[in-house]
């Protein structure tokens, strides 16, 4: 089949970085189309994307003489994405939701309408990322498999955000953008007609929209659970919260008629009487904060499990905690299932003691430029703290009701 029969549908966000996606593909000799998600929720509670971003997508499509479709996907969002944070105890947080947002929504009910109903070829999107085969170069293997690559600047690499997305999907898709720097992308627009984008500058991701919508959500759907502000240090309770649903270690808290700034350590959740306690500290870089290792669920592999890990059960690889996030080494280690886990899982050990290990949040793992895929935190280890005052603090035990409570999780 030619290069120039295929048809290459490309999901515009509104912004910069898909129009010149979609811009570079037609300039190549494929057939281009758009589709454009949105949301028709009569009761608005996801209507948090800029309409203007719509009227953009439309304003590219008409530029470049190529056909719009608009996608509603609201119930996808709602079951597979905003749901999820209702189940359990899972602390989804912000740094996690594009993520699975692109598992499930962009690489998942989108690119399966793409190829499915549309009966395109292939798949294509702004984001900055590479891939070792694709379908421009004519040169996807099935049986090799294609392997995700962080994008040349890395300052635009949002392989984070792709970490989660299926071997099938990344087959069928292409990012045309991946290989360039955001200034060659940008002169790109400029020249092509495409400076309304440029001057508006970009906009959110496919999957932003929801995002102030997600807090709205957990906190109206996901039963609250009232308890206390506790002080790790002292044990004394320092105030009452309604409720904690999405936190990260480390996040700031004002708690009414404290005039001292907080910080989230730990949350401890009571599941017999529905309440949870937040332990807090005085000093946002107070050890407590701090872990050297963290355990996670078994990751989601893009390529497949890396030799060297099935082999000796232990890598020397790079993990990135959040989108845009600092890239640290790491050795992470098979576990067999046990009493705590109920699973096989990881141990992620670091050389130096890491800030914000949250609880349900994902990590991302690189080897080289290579992105092998990401794995849900289940718990951080010890704290510097923890490890540091243990001894004393166990002491504690015996003259504290707080801590004969909450001891063991603790430690």
């Amino acid at each position: 089949m030619l290069r120039s029969t295929k048809h290459i549908v490309c999901a515009l966000s509104g912004g910069l970085d898909s129009a010149v996606a979609a811009f570079l593909l037609k300039s190549k000799g494929f057939t281009v189309s758009g589709v454009h998600l949105v949301s028709d929720d009569p009761s608005g509670e996801f209507k948090d994307k800029p309409e203007e971003a719509a009227e953009n997508a439309h304003r590219v499509c008409k530029q470049l003489g190529i056909p719009l479709q608009e996608v509603h996907l609201t119930k996808e969002y709602w079951d597979k994405v905003f749901r999820e944070t209702t189940k359990g105890n899972q602390n989804l947080g912000l740094t996690s939701l594009d993520a699975v947002c692109n598992k499930h929504i962009t690489f998942g009910t989108l690119i399966s309408h793409v190829l499915n109903d549309i009966k395109a070829h292939g798949f294509a999107t702004g984001h900055g990322a590479r891939l070792t085969q694709d379908i421009i170069r004519n040169n996807v293997d099935p049986a090799r498999g294609v392997k995700l690559l962080r994008a040349n600047e890395q300052l635009e690499d949002q392989t984070y955000s792709l970490s989660q997305v299926s071997q099938r999907a990344l087959q069928k898709t292409v990012f045309p953008i991946g290989e360039l720097p955001s200034l060659v992308v940008r002169d790109i627009a400029v020249q092509n007609g495409l400076d309304t984008i440029v001057k508006k500058g970009e906009a959110s991701s496919l999957c932003s929209y929801g995002r102030s919508s997600f807090q709205r959500f957990v906190k109206e759907h996901k039963l609250p659970k009232p308890g206390r502000y506790v002080d790790l240090e002292t044990s004394q309770t320092v105030g009452e919260h309604d409720g904690a649903v999405s936190w990260t270690v480390g996040q700031q808290v004002h708690i009414q008629g404290h005039n001292e700034e907080m910080y989230v350590a730990e949350v401890l959740t009571d599941v017999d009487s529905n309440t949870c306690d937040i332990m807090v500290v005085s000093n946002q870089d107070h050890p407590a904060l701090f872990a050297q290792t963290f355990f996670t669920r078994l990751p989601h592999w893009i390529h497949e499990i890396p030799f060297k890990l099935v082999e000796t059960e232990m890598l020397d690889c790079e993990y990135q905690q959040n989108h845009g996030g600092q890239l640290r080494k790491c050795t992470m280690t098979l576990a067999s299932s046990n009493s705590y886990c109920g699973h096989d899982y990881l141990i992620v050990s670091c050389p130096d003691s890491v800030k914000g290990i949250t609880p349900g949040q994902h990590v991302a793992f690189y080897k080289g430029e290579e992105c092998l895929g990401s794995a849900q935190i289940l718990r951080p280890g010890p704290s510097v703290y923890a490890m540091t005052y243990g001894t004393e603090r166990r002491k504690k035990v015996e003259e504290n009701t707080f801590y004969q409570k909450w001891f063991s999780k603790i430690f």
